[in-house]
């Protein structure tokens, strides 16, 4: 009876512990990828059947991500190394006043600049490769996923500032925040995944987004999105650390609960020192790429709209 009391104590305080705001947790998330300017990423993209096992793979991908224009570049390739498909994309510098809290207000300018709906900006590539705290907060707010208002929230956390010296040459200890009231916790929960534990912003039993964090490290492990009545979830595991930028080696696509594609990486570079863009100018498809099957075709556009 103790040992049952026990679990019921422990599982209860996973489920309603004090939650990170996720304004805090995004900036966590992208402070992770300062320092990072061009960053080289291959892998390859292989299908999965019900069960989870890998089969050969459907194709191999290239992708250069520049930090400081904020142009992220990839390309489809086959075993012999020929493009099939190119895609260029910019990602958004949403500009909205820094004291804005009006979310309708924040919804009409991220909407003017094409974030909200705009289906050739996934939010993946945005997780996992910008540094950018503010606009990838103001997109995930767009994409409707619960992120709160940067101002709105009293306990976000501060970092204690060191002694400054006042006018008169004494040591003057920071003010800290008064507390105030804890806010709900309705849309904010912890759960676990693969043995971790991650701050989950969103309601997993409604068919709101969400985005799973986890709890330690402030990786991004799930992302789950609704789309044409369907269920996608992302997850992304076994990350890397190349020069301190954090990268999963595996993110597995599933849909309604049935896997359909792993990404699984093979090498990455950071800052090269030979920086060597992607030659090709054409976006698009490539001679070679148009010659594929339509359902080879379906693929990769599949890839581009959730992954890439």
């Amino acid at each position: 009876m103790i040992k049952l009391g026990f679990i019921f104590l422990m599982t209860s305080q996973l489920g309603w512990s004090y939650i990170l705001p996720p304004d805090y947790v995004v900036k966590k998330m992208a402070r992770s990828r300062k320092g990072m300017n061009l960053v080289r990423v291959v892998s390859e993209v292989l299908p999965l059947d019900a069960s989870g096992e890998k089969g050969s793979p459907f194709f191999y991908e290239e992708t250069y991500y520049d930090s400081l224009s904020r142009v992220l570049q990839s390309r489809i390739i086959d075993d012999q190394e020929r493009t099939l498909y190119l895609m260029r994309r910019n990602f958004p510098i949403p500009v909205i006043p820094e004291k804005e809290k009006d979310q309708k207000v924040i919804l009409k300018a991220l909407q003017s600049q094409n974030l909200v709906a705009n289906p050739e900006i996934p939010l993946l590539p945005m997780v996992i490769f910008s540094s950018d705290a503010e606009p990838l907060r103001q997109t995930l707010l767009a994409r409707k996923f619960p992120m709160n208002v940067r101002d709105d929230h009293p306990f976000l956390p501060v970092e204690k500032e060191n002694p400054t010296l006042d006018e008169n040459g004494e040591w003057v200890e920071p003010k800290l925040p008064v507390p105030v009231p804890k806010p709900s916790l309705v849309y904010k929960i912890l759960k676990r995944m693969d043995g971790m534990i991650a701050w989950v912003y969103g309601d997993p039993k409604t068919n709101e987004p969400q985005l799973w964090v986890q709890k330690d490290s402030f990786l991004p492990i799930k992302i789950v999105q609704f789309q044409d009545n369907h269920r996608n979830e992302l997850k992304m595991t076994q990350y890397t650390y190349q020069k301190g930028f954090p990268y999963p080696r595996e993110i597995v696509w599933i849909k309604d609960t049935v896997p359909q594609m792993m990404y699984s990486l093979k090498t990455i570079e950071i800052n090269p020192l030979h920086k060597k863009l992607i030659s090709d100018t054409k976006v698009g498809w490539s001679d070679a790429g148009l010659s594929l099957s339509e359902e080879q075709k379906a693929i990769i556009l599949e890839f581009y709209s959730l992954i890439r």
